[in-house]
């Protein structure tokens, strides 16, 4: 049984069958509160949220979450490993969650636990993977095959959803750093909409804030301006063996967003990763960037219960190394590192607010307070 359990999440958007999940989730740890982690403005699949995280972070309590704190942007619009890695350590960090619970497809979280295990615990899995990158095959195909080749087809059956695959990613983090945070997998709800499909049904609707396609002009002006400059892109994050320059390439030629994707992914490089590499080129967001941040996480706040609030408290007294804020224009204590993790969150910020709203018109992330929209 857990005091408190935590769920990583990005409710883009919120609905039915996330509630359904916090509830289950409350109800079979026996949990008195649940906090959420949830992406902040761009999510992991490289995208910005269809509405603004404030937005989203509030519904999540209206749904039954106690306290929703932001997963930092270089975390959140990333690959699996640093989406799970940022979100495990901020729960650890608050010295108060006692399980980690997840949606998933099959609902066997000991299957996808022992799937992680062999990923951390067999020193051929990583040489696996990179045999089969070396083929030309992208990275989720390359580790499925060597799950398969270190686990057995059993262990490769436990991750093939989408939900139960970053289900493994999250357990390999807790066995890699020791967690004491039980797991409880949530079938997903049979029957109920996907968050794609709602998005689809809200851009048609024009009920969203921001959709990808707003990035592709301003998008096109930066890697025109680089081009300019002559200055490299071999240094931002998500770029590799010439990925960015494929990018540029393909969004000169393009006529949209979908046809600057299409030209620039390929076999090895997914969809994901070509538009995480878009917004990553956009914020000039560098491998040096996320290099620094490593090891230089906070939980900053985006709403809260009253439960929450009681919750807050009792996370500031139990004295964990995780510093936990709710104006971040205040905080003090930060290192060097944190400080530079969380003016990349306000930049992320800002460029969302100005594909929202078309200018910032005296904006600052920085100074908002939760429970606000």
């Amino acid at each position: 049984m857990a005091d408190v359990v935590g769920i990583i999440c990005e409710y883009n958007p919120f609905h039915e069958g996330h509630a359904y999940q916090l509830k289950e989730a409350v109800a079979r740890t026996g949990a008195g509160a649940a906090v959420c982690v949830m992406s902040g403005d761009f999510v992991q699949r490289g995208e910005p949220a269809i509405m603004s995280k404030w937005i989203r972070a509030k519904a999540a309590v209206a749904g039954g979450a106690d306290l929703v704190i932001e997963l930092p942007f270089l975390f959140a619009c990333n690959n699996a490993e640093w989406f799970a890695r940022g979100a495990v350590r901020i729960l650890d960090g608050l010295a108060v969650v006692g399980a980690l619970s997840f949606g998933s497809e099959t609902g066997r979280g000991e299957e996808i636990y022992a799937a992680a295990a062999h990923m951390v615990s067999n020193p051929a899995f990583e040489a696996a993977v990179r045999a089969h990158m070396q083929q030309g095959v992208s990275y989720p195909r390359a580790r499925a095959a060597a799950l398969r080749e270190v686990g057995g087809p059993k262990a490769a059956r436990a991750v093939r959803g989408p939900n139960d695959s970053l289900a493994a990613e999250y357990c390999r983090q807790l066995i890699q750093s020791k967690s004491r945070m039980e797991i409880c997998a949530v079938q997903r709800l049979a029957g109920v909409p996907t968050a794609s499909e709602i998005r689809g049904r809200m851009q048609e609707a024009g009920e969203g804030t921001v959709y990808p396609e707003q990035i592709l002009p301003l998008l096109a002006y930066r890697l025109a301006e680089a081009a300019r400059r002559g200055a490299p892109l071999s240094g931002i994050l998500s770029a590799t063996e010439g990925l960015e320059n494929r990018l540029a390439a393909a969004v000169r030629k393009a006529g949209s967003y979908e046809e600057a994707v299409r030209l620039t992914k390929s076999k090895r490089y997914t969809r994901t990763r070509v538009c995480r590499l878009m917004i990553h080129t956009l914020l000039g967001i560098t491998k040096a960037d996320a290099a620094a941040a490593d090891g230089a996480l906070y939980a900053r706040v985006l709403a809260f219960s009253e439960k929450g609030a009681a919750l807050l408290k009792r996370i500031r007294k139990a004295g964990g190394q995780m510093p936990v804020f709710t104006n971040a224009s205040k905080v003090q204590g930060l290192t060097e590192n944190q400080r530079r993790l969380l003016a990349i969150d306000a930049l992320a910020a800002d460029l969302y607010r100005v594909l929202s709203k078309g200018a910032l018109g005296g904006f600052d992330d920085t100074k908002r307070n939760p429970n606000s929209a």
